[in-house]
């Protein structure tokens, strides 16, 4: 019977990532502190820089695993994120960073 509920529990996290994968699709703005981030189909990323010391954008790779969005970044300096999903539409996401949520809308 375990076994049982963690293979329905794995299908439905496979299911909303697939869905959160075509949803999370395009630009996504935050107002405070304002940015954006751009997710494209072929799982890349970008985010625009503010600070004039690096004015080249954050260049990465996302994917969306477990309800779990996984942002690498490569460009122009290394690091990697992890934020849970808390809900996603085709207006709006929210995601927990570090017990924090943040907010982003189309």
């Amino acid at each position: 019977m375990t076994v049982g509920l963690l293979l329905t529990a794995c299908s439905r996290h496979a299911a909303n990532d697939a869905a959160f994968s075509k949803q999370i699709l395009g630009t996504w703005r935050q107002d405070a502190p304002e940015s954006t981030i751009t997710f494209a189909s072929d799982g890349t990323c970008s985010v625009p820089s503010r600070d004039p010391s690096h004015p080249k954008p954050y260049v990465g790779a996302w994917q969306i695993s477990g309800g779990v969005l996984s942002v690498k970044y490569r460009e122009p300096v290394a690091s990697n994120k992890q934020f849970k999903i808390l809900g996603l539409d085709d207006h709006q996401i929210s995601v927990e960073e570090d017990g924090v949520t943040v907010n982003f809308k189309r």
